[in-house]
């Protein structure tokens, strides 16, 4: 990789970004499913826990590729 793009991914991926991840993925999860599956909206559902999954997942990730380069 080039110097110039390990330094700006290094500036865009920092804490705050990590938890511009989590937030969304957590309150997917932990609220927005419930009231999907009550609702009775199970492809929703489904559609709604794979993003938050994906996102639980890619955030820590980036986060630590950042810090790792």
């Amino acid at each position: 990789m080039s110097f110039k793009f390990k330094i700006s991914l290094k500036e865009y991926f920092d804490i705050y970004l990590l938890i511009a991840f989590l937030l969304p993925s957590l309150f997917i999860f932990f609220i927005d499913l419930p009231r999907l599956r009550k609702d009775k909206l199970e492809k929703e559902a489904k559609i709604s826990k794979f993003i938050a999954i994906v996102y639980i997942i890619l955030g820590p990730i980036a986060y630590l590729f950042s810090k790792i380069i």
